[in-house]
């Protein structure tokens, strides 16, 4: 006749029962842990509903608008003021040929009638924006350097620099007129400081 198991017997049974249970109830835990807590998701899908992986640093993406700097009236001074423009989704591609164009174009008729102003002759061409080499060349038209003394020189160049900076801070950016770098500005001899982004871009 068959006898049972002793009752310490029945005890040691019973624990490894009870372990072998609580460890595989631990690694089944561990199992939905790691994939989000979905049983069909991989350790790199995103949970239905949640945010996709981070995309590239917000530097990089798109801009939705652009400030274009010009001079304003201001009793008997004059101060240097940004207008905002909203970059169309066709041209926030290229954000510095916007935002330049937009500058060249000068104030729009109720920003003239609020009293901005731009010491950029009328007339001055973007010619062409080109990156090669790790840097941006921007190139002008002559009327650029026409006319005006150095306050004049001095306040275009700020607008130009200024509106530059708010849409490219990570490669440096280089001006030529009609071809050829500019180094000095006007008879007076406003010279150039280049890239004229260097305040925002990190070296």
């Amino acid at each position: 006749m068959k006898q049972g198991l002793s009752p310490a017997a029945n005890r040691r049974t019973i624990i490894q029962t009870v372990v072998t249970m609580a460890l595989a109830i631990l690694a089944a835990w561990g199992l939905w842990a790691m994939f989000g807590g979905h049983p069909n998701a991989g350790p790199d899908t995103p949970p239905p509903g949640g945010d996709a992986p981070d995309g590239p640093p917000s530097a990089e993406r798109p801009l939705n608008k652009a400030v274009i700097y010009f001079n304003k009236s201001q009793g008997a001074s004059v101060a240097l003021e940004g207008v905002v423009r909203a970059i169309p989704p066709a041209e926030k591609a290229q954000p510095l040929t916007f935002a330049l164009s937009q500058l060249l174009k000068g104030p729009e008729t109720q920003e003239t009638a609020d009293g901005y102003f731009s010491e950029i002759p009328k007339g001055t061409r973007l010619l062409s924006v080109r990156q090669s080499q790790g840097r941006y060349r921007v190139n002008l038209s002559q009327q650029f350097t026409a006319g005006g003394g150095s306050s004049s020189m001095q306040q275009r160049m700020k607008q130009l620099q200024q509106t530059i900076l708010g849409v490219e801070k990570r490669v440096p950016v280089f001006v030529d007129i009609e071809g050829k770098q500019l180094d000095v500005l006007g008879g007076e001899g406003v010279v150039v400081q280049e890239p004229l982004n260097a305040a925002g871009v990190q070296p």
